[in-house]
């Protein structure tokens, strides 16, 4: 072969550091908000090229992540192609070809993926200010061609159900919420805990909110009307879990005080309330209550009856009990509130 195995050499040192760069200048993207960015333009008035280039990738996420992509895997098999060259001018063995793509790929990962994605995790902002305009050039001479790769890759592959635009996963929302409360003075600490408990409301199972077992009121199926209705009257519940005559653990439906009150009015002479009963909700103790909360709107539900893994009932919880873990303790006329001392 006629090719200078010294500048072969030297072009792969050039790829690894292109593709180190790369790898930073991706993690800038991908972490960078536009809140952030916006506070960096801010802050750095007197340099304004810089932070308007990481504004302007924030703002493009997407695109600018396909560009970046397209760059990175030419950047890699350029690389990979130059080491077998190199190994293949030295020597004819396979097993050296074999032993010099591991070593490359080791090398790349810790060299070219690890180390710079930790130094900019490290140094977000000073890391994204330094590599906005590289970054952005990166952009603007890969960005037609990973325009062209998506163009094709929609013309092979039929849409169904495509959903355009960037999305924010929940630590993006957190981020760009802790980003916000920096720069927002006027918000309560009332109003800043209610926008965390709705972020936390999706790690929240419904067995830490909900009634136990041994709390829940529930009357048999076969009680009183009148006994019914002081069982709500006494304990401020509009409705109650009915279980079955002979086994107070299996519940068979759900009665409206209100139903029991307007057959009382209308019907005294009807002592029966069965016909009144409701089928019951069962949801398990592991459902995380943002989930919870959309079933139940969903159904116009209010009430749930919790079960475990064996499907045995375990507990009871409301629409109530869900939103207290957003705004706090809800204390309505029933409620019995401890005297102060």
């Amino acid at each position: 072969m006629n090719a200078d195995p010294a500048l072969l050499g030297a072009v792969a040192a050039v790829l690894l550091l292109a593709t180190a760069m790369l790898a930073a200048v991706e993690t800038v993207v991908g972490r960078m908000n536009v809140v952030r960015a916006l506070r960096l333009v801010e802050e750095h008035e007197d340099e304004p090229a810089r932070a308007t280039s990481l504004l302007w990738l924030a703002e493009h996420r997407a695109g600018a992540l396909d560009a970046l992509l397209v760059a990175t895997v030419i950047a890699r098999v350029a690389l990979a192609t130059l080491v077998t060259v190199l190994v293949l001018d030295a020597t004819s063995s396979w097993w050296w070809v074999l032993a010099a793509a591991v070593a490359t790929i080791l090398l790349s990962l810790v060299l070219a993926e690890v180390v710079p994605r930790t130094v900019v995790l490290r140094h977000l902002d000073a890391a994204g200010l330094l590599l906005a305009r590289p970054g952005r050039v990166l952009v603007a001479v890969f960005g037609p061609v990973s325009t062209a790769c998506v163009a094709l890759g929609r013309a092979l592959v039929p849409r169904r159900h495509e959903v355009s635009g960037p999305h924010a996963g929940d630590d993006e929302l957190r981020a760009l919420n802790d980003e916000a409360e920096e720069d927002a003075d006027e918000l309560e600490p009332e109003e800043r805990a209610m926008i965390r408990s709705i972020f936390e409301l999706g790690e929240t199972l419904v067995r830490e909110v909900m009634v136990p077992r041994p709390d829940v009121v529930s009357v048999p199926e076969g009680a009183p009307i009148g006994e019914v209705v002081r069982a709500a009257v006494d304990g401020g519940y509009s409705r109650l879990p009915v279980h079955a005559a002979d086994e107070t653990d299996r519940i068979v439906g759900v009665v409206y005080a209100k139903d029991l009150l307007r057959r009382l009015a209308t019907q005294p002479e009807l002592a029966g309330w069965h016909d009144l009963t409701r089928p019951p909700t069962f949801v398990p103790e592991t459902k995380r209550c943002d989930e919870l909360l959309r079933e139940l709107q969903a159904e116009a539900v209010h009430l749930a009856l919790v079960v475990d893994e064996y499907g045995e009932f375990v507990g009871l919880v409301t629409i109530e009990d869900v939103l207290e873990e957003i705004v706090g303790e809800i204390v309505d006329e029933h409620d019995q509130e401890e005297p102060l001392v």
